[in-house]
């Protein structure tokens, strides 16, 4: 086709196969693992386009980092569902926290993490919300780490009840381009704990925290900081919800139909 004369765009939504490959054998995660002629197939594809288009500022990063020109990589960020009025009216109790997952249950989304860290007297007394298929080979680890009975299964469902309940997001994920779950828990005003790697528009201690994927005892310390300070919790989570205004599928698609009316 280039030789006719048309132009290559690609859309890229996650980190390239090659991040994937480095962070796999510095922090020994066999569930990584790449092969070769993938990576070498993905980088032909993003060399050969004349225009890519990335979720976020870390997928645009990692791909710099394997040698593409950031000339050529146009940065549109994902967008959660309009946020209701009613949505900065919610009145969540403190007798018991409620922290949330939003995602499939895997080990890429960093959720084996999240269970040792909740594998602790510190969180006896609270509850971990897990929304989204979880992967079979899961499913004995959420039962080891379900000692005190306070981890909540509710499968593929429509994430707005459990979200509309939690009071804390928390995202371990090890790889994401921008994780749309992200997102949506801002849009419900809730006070979100991701990694670096899940491509989110969290600014660190703004509206959100950050944190390297696999540090899980930076993890617990911010788990137990939101859980223990509810003032904090509130002030995080509105600015989560006014910053995700800005951030909604109308403006997503209109800068896509703008990258192709150049």
């Amino acid at each position: 086709m280039k030789t006719k004369g048309a132009k290559v765009y690609l859309d890229v939504p996650i980190a390239p196969a090659e991040y994937a490959e480095n962070i796999s054998k510095k922090y020994h995660l066999d569930f990584f693992k790449q092969s070769k002629i993938l990576i070498k197939l993905q980088k032909n594809s993003y060399e050969a386009a004349e225009l890519i288009i990335v979720p976020s500022m870390f997928v645009c990063n990692e791909l710099i980092n394997i040698g593409i020109e950031k000339k050529k990589i146009i940065i549109i960020e994902f967008g959660a569902h309009k946020v209701k009025k009613y949505k900065s009216k919610i009145n969540r109790t403190n007798k018991n926290i409620n922290f949330c997952y939003l995602g499939v249950a895997s080990k890429r989304k960093g959720l084996l993490d999240l269970l040792k860290v909740w594998n602790s007297d510190d969180f006896k007394n609270d509850f971990l919300h897990i929304v989204g298929r979880v992967n079979t080979d899961i499913f004995g680890y959420i039962k080891q780490a379900n000692k005190n009975s306070n981890i909540i299964l509710h499968g593929f469902v429509n994430p707005d009840l459990p979200l509309s309940k939690s009071h804390i997001f928390v995202f371990p994920s090890w790889m994401e381009g921008s994780s749309k779950a992200v997102y949506e828990a801002m849009s419900w005003a809730l006070p979100c704990i991701v990694t670096r790697s899940s491509g989110s528009i969290i600014k660190d201690r703004y509206n959100g925290f950050l944190y390297d994927a696999g540090n899980n005892s930076k993890l617990k310390k911010l788990m137990i900081y939101l859980k223990n300070n509810k003032n904090a919790r509130e002030e995080i989570g509105n600015k989560a919800r006014i910053t995700i205004n800005t951030y909604n599928w109308d403006r997503y698609t209109n800068k896509i139909y703008k990258v192709y009316e150049l």
